[in-house]
């Protein structure tokens, strides 16, 4: 990732060479706020630290929610969260979350040019700490749990991402490609983590019991 996200090596067939543009040309910021009602039930959606991705977070009636401040948002869109993106938190949201909700402290961007940007390929590259450290260098306060984020001056920052379109498109998916692999190993790390505990429990409740050295020596003299 470090390496396809920043042009140090370049996919076969492409050698243009990568543009900076400030955020603000690059993105729009999207507001969709609800028209509320206590009776609805709403679908909220959160961002994990550390680049861990969009989640449901629960499902909560409006009459239970205080502060009566919610967006919809669509798929492909980014989210932040103002309150945690110096940890990470940035994500794409799903096709599966298209129509959720989250409330007003996350932002919302969609590309102004679809044509020129690829929101999947963006959404590998905010998962990079150097975009992080960007939110970090433009926000203030005295504890970082408590900073506030200037969303505005962090829209002035500058990134150099492929010009053409399809190499944003050759990079995600190379990178897709890698996370598909890494998720059956994991599945099968799962499977196998599952395996062990279910034999620890037969082992260790005596339901199966192990035939050692002396047992296969007394078998063979009886």
């Amino acid at each position: 990732m470090q390496q396809l996200l920043t042009g140090r090596r370049r996919l076969p067939g492409f050698s243009n060479p990568w543009s900076a543009a400030p955020l603000n040309t690059l993105f729009r910021e999207i507001k969709r706020p609800v028209i509320w009602d206590d009776n609805k039930e709403y679908k909220l959606l959160s961002v994990k630290r550390r680049a861990g991705g969009v989640f449901f977070r629960e499902n909560i009636f409006g009459k239970e929610i205080k502060t009566k401040k919610l967006n919809s948002v669509c798929s492909d869109e980014l989210l932040i969260s103002k309150m945690q993106v110096v940890h990470g938190s940035i994500g794409i949201v799903q096709k599966y979350f298209d129509g959720c909700f989250v409330s007003d402290s996350y932002i919302i961007l969609a590309p102004k040019n679809k044509n020129k940007l690829l929101m999947k390929f963006i959404g590998y590259y905010f998962q990079q700490p150097h975009i992080w450290h960007l939110a970090y260098l433009n926000s203030h306060g005295v504890h970082i749990e408590k900073m506030t984020f200037n969303f505005d001056s962090f829209l002035k920052e500058t990134i150099e991402i492929p010009s053409d379109i399809a190499e944003q498109k050759a990079i995600a998916d190379v990178l897709t490609a890698a996370d598909t692999v890494i998720q059956q190993y994991e599945a099968k790390l799962a499977n196998l983590q599952a395996q062990k505990k279910a034999l620890m429990q037969q082992l260790l409740t005596g339901k199966i019991r192990v035939k050692t050295d002396t047992d296969a020596a007394q078998h063979q003299l009886a």
